[in-house]
């Protein structure tokens, strides 16, 4: 059984835990750095307001309550449990990360944002869509009706924009 192999690792891992040398913490949801409004007309305030308190948060507070729940499992010895948390902390902790990343990429007006792109980029964009009016509608298209979150994140769909247009 997978559990009973992992169980000398995670005595390991505990021993260590005991002397101080794994550290694990509690994620925050960050500020904008800007206000829910600012990005308008592109992403109204509402849209902002909802993603960043709602959804981001969520991340947060299921990432913090399954670091909780593996503390408690590792300073019971509950290896089933530990090994249980790990899909969660993933899941949570990466929802988190890419959250808080995508806020930065993000700028208003007269901040670096709400302009077409320029240089290389325009020209990548102009070269596989023909233009950036196609390249957005694109985009539209393939997010629209998109149920699993995890196919409507910009990569993906700017992944799977470029391969129907480049024919993959």
């Amino acid at each position: 059984m997978l559990v009973q192999r992992l169980a000398p690792s995670a005595r390991r891992a505990a021993s260590l835990r005991a002397i101080g040398t794994r550290s694990t913490s509690s994620v925050t949801l960050p500020d904008l750095p800007y206000d829910f409004g600012a990005l308008e007309p592109s992403i109204s305030g509402q849209i902002m307001e909802i993603h960043h308190q709602k959804h981001h948060q969520a991340y947060v507070n299921n990432y913090n309550a399954a670091l909780e729940q593996y503390d408690e499992a590792e300073s019971k010895g509950d290896h089933a449990k530990l090994l249980g948390l790990l899909q969660a902390l993933k899941f949570n902790g990466g929802g988190h990360v890419n959250h808080s990343i995508f806020w930065t990429n993000l700028a208003p007006k007269g901040q670096g944002g709400g302009s077409e792109p320029e240089g290389e980029l325009r020209k990548a964009i102009d070269q596989t869509f023909g233009s950036f009016d196609v390249f957005k509608k694109n985009m539209a298209a393939k997010s629209a009706g998109r149920g699993n979150r995890d196919h409507s994140q910009p990569g993906s769909l700017l992944y799977h924009g470029l391969c129907t247009v480049a024919g993959h």
